[in-house]
């Protein structure tokens, strides 16, 4: 496999497993792994953005693999990649061609990955809408659309996520935004994963299959 299929097989044995073990609270812990996983991913990236020199609002977060789950096999139809908009058609995933097998486990991730993601990288007044799926029988492509609305937001956050809105920003002083590693994205998985098996009370001894996943990273068995 390339490009993500090693996370998606990775991904779909996990909640395999805790589907088949646990019935209802296999599929609680799940999505607070999902969660727990794109929540601290968008914390990485916001503190990435702020570091590098740019406002954390829409217009990068899903840059350099940050964001998109599918990565880099993925064909993509940019509609809209604003500050206050994002909107984006994903024509092929290859995440999505691993689990057409378990469609409700890939959507699973797909519904909480993201609004974790953008709320933590950029706000919890963010707007998330995934309204097609290629998971979804009949849907041709899955169709994020975000929006930011500087309506919603308090003064103080308007001049956090706005260069508009805060005179004092120089949109000059940036530093290249770095790569998402592969490294980054298993480890922070695995951290989520574990703990969302001990908050649910869900046996998580089936992960130690995957604690080499350091010492794979280069063969790409368990990376993205």
């Amino acid at each position: 496999m390339q490009d993500n299929g090693q996370f998606a097989a990775l991904y779909l044995a996990f909640a395999r497993t805790l589907t088949e073990t646990n019935g209802i609270k296999g599929k609680a812990a799940i999505r607070e792994a999902v969660r727990g996983y794109g929540k601290r991913l968008g914390q990485l990236k916001r503190e990435q953005m702020l570091q590098s020199g740019y406002k954390p609002n829409l217009r990068f977060i899903m840059d350099k693999n940050w964001g998109v789950p599918c990565g880099r096999g993925a064909v993509r139809e940019w509609l809209c990649r604003e500050e206050e908009e994002l909107f984006v058609n994903i024509l092929s995933c290859p995440m999505a061609a691993v689990w057409e097998t378990e469609p409700l486990l890939g959507q699973m991730y797909c519904e909480e990955f993201y609004p974790a993601y953008v709320k933590a990288a950029v706000s919890e007044k963010a707007q998330i809408n995934l309204g097609k799926t290629l998971l979804n029988e009949g849907d041709e492509f899955c169709r994020l659309s975000v929006y930011l609305r500087p309506a919603n937001l308090c003064e103080k956050e308007r001049r956090e996520l706005f260069p508009k809105f805060d005179a004092a920003f120089c949109n000059d002083d940036k530093k290249p935004l770095p790569e998402l590693t592969e490294e980054v994205r298993c480890r922070l998985f695995l951290e989520a994963a574990r703990a969302a098996c001990e908050a649910t009370g869900t046996d998580a001894a089936f992960l130690h299959g995957y604690d080499n996943y350091e010492g794979e990273q280069k063969s790409g068995r368990y990376c993205l």
